[in-house]
């Protein structure tokens, strides 16, 4: 058993407060929509959507990032969640990674972290008058310290554009030069949405394998092996609980 039955109890609450929490507050904005309404041609499905897209961003705005919270410090292992990275980087680690990424784009560079890590801590941070204190990218989702390692962790869509891969890896990169050693950054994708084949998109290849986690691999590396299936228990547990609430709800639409 990766975690307790203890902090699986803990998620189900929290996912089931969440919920409540949602119904209690969702009013739609708007509701005149007559152009998806006309080609779908049910107005409750269209109001339904609404809700459930609600919902889904609220879990990648901060649920997924408590849960993450809730796994690691049932381990005895530090988490915060929005946690302010070091501020001040040295002007040159930024012109660095911003040669990196471009090398990258214009594919006259392959992806190697090692490699990266390697040529930005190269360059010295110099004195606090030469850094430029550049506060973009500085707020980590979740942040976990373990006796052995830091991890820096952005939780991030599970579709980003082709773009998107290289501004996540830009922010991974700075949270190196920051930091001023050695960590384990990486982006998060909460899932896989392609499963059971493997995580493919345009731009992905931009990343190397330390760059990111995805679904099953984040989640048993933050709670153990089988961690996964049990946090899938979870959230099909809350939706069991919540489930008549819900659909009062989108009846309502």
């Amino acid at each position: 058993m990766a975690i307790t039955n203890a902090t699986q109890e803990k998620i189900i609450k929290h996912l089931n407060v969440m919920m409540m929490d949602k119904l209690k507050k969702y009013n739609p904005e708007t509701k005149y929509s007559p152009f998806i309404t006309s080609l779908i041609r049910d107005e409750k499905r269209v109001n339904s959507y609404s809700f459930i897209h609600s919902l889904q961003t609220s879990l990648g705005m901060s649920a997924y990032e408590q849960i993450s919270k809730i796994i690691v410090e049932s381990k005895g292992n530090i988490c915060n969640t929005q946690w302010k990275s070091p501020p001040m980087v040295d002007r040159k680690r930024l012109e660095k990674i911003d040669q990196i990424l471009t090398d990258i784009g214009n594919k006259t560079r392959l992806p190697n972290r090692i490699q990266e890590e390697k040529e930005i801590l190269s360059i010295p941070n110099l004195d606090e008058i030469k850094k430029t204190q550049k506060k973009d990218g500085q707020t980590v989702d979740v942040y976990i310290k373990t006796k052995e390692n830091e991890y820096y962790f952005d939780i991030k869509t599970v579709k980003p554009n082709k773009s998107g891969f290289l501004n996540h890896k830009r922010l991974i990169l700075t949270w190196i030069a920051r930091a001023n050693k050695h960590i384990n950054s990486a982006i998060v994708f909460p899932y896989n949405p392609y499963h059971p084949k493997k995580y493919s998109r345009v731009g992905f290849d931009q990343l190397s394998s330390e760059d990111v986690f995805i679904g099953k691999d984040y989640w048993d590396l933050i709670g153990g092996e089988g961690c996964y299936p049990q946090l899938l228990d979870a959230f099909n547990i809350a939706g069991m609980e919540s489930w008549e609430k819900v659909q009062t709800k989108l009846d309502t639409l």
